[in-house]
């Protein structure tokens, strides 16, 4: 098993000229559970302040779960 945190800092525009986006934090966090010798599910969460590209919004949320079959 494995747990995982991440801090993310992006800067999609750095000047005001024809498209502005404010600086994007994320924070991620994520378990990966062995749950077969060939089996691996990984739920992620991540936190967004400020997405690019999403004037309406100013934070997101995103949870993915991953299921990896290796053989």
């Amino acid at each position: 098993d494995l747990l995982g945190v991440g801090v993310i800092w992006s800067q999609p525009s750095s000047t005001t000229k024809t498209i502005y986006h404010e600086n994007e934090y994320v924070v991620e966090t994520f378990y990966s559970m062995q749950l077969l010798p060939t089996l691996k599910l990984m739920p992620d969460f991540q936190y967004v302040q400020h997405p690019a590209f999403n004037a309406k919004h100013d934070h997101s949320f995103v949870f993915q779960m991953q299921l990896t079959l290796e053989w």
